[in-house]
């Protein structure tokens, strides 16, 4: 039931280079008003998210050397944090309310996406280094 922190923020990082730019630019088209176009590139930026989350939890499986899946885990929540500090700051300057539902729903799909990463990572041997 250990976790390499480190190993978590290394997978963590890869995540944030997708993870991020998609929650700026939902934050942004969430402000906009809902018609067709804004409405299909909120999705689009959603699924860049959960790639984000997916891509974060894939690094950390390929970096870890035990319980490949927790470390995924992990690192997506680490990215989670960040994403929702971008997202309810957003929701805060356009004066909507904050969803403890939504809030809970993105973690949870973050904690299955990067468990998903891991595992995707973890299909390569483990090699034990060299002195």
């Amino acid at each position: 039931m250990k976790v390499d922190l480190l190993t978590a923020a290394r997978g963590a990082a890869a995540g944030t280079f997708l993870a991020v730019p998609a929650a700026l630019a939902n934050v942004v088209l969430s402000a906009q008003d809902a018609d067709d176009r804004s409405a299909v590139l909120s999705i689009v930026t959603l699924l860049v998210l959960l790639l984000g989350f997916v891509l974060a939890g894939f690094a950390a499986g390929r970096l870890a050397t035990f319980e490949r899946a927790r470390h995924g885990t992990a690192a997506a929540l680490i990215v989670f944090v960040l994403i929702e500090v971008i997202a309810v700051l957003g929701r805060l300057d356009r004066g909507d309310g904050v969803s403890l539902g939504s809030i809970l729903f993105t973690g949870l799909l973050a904690a299955a996406a990067g468990a998903a990463g891991g595992t995707l990572g973890a299909r390569r041997p483990v090699t034990p280094s060299e002195p």
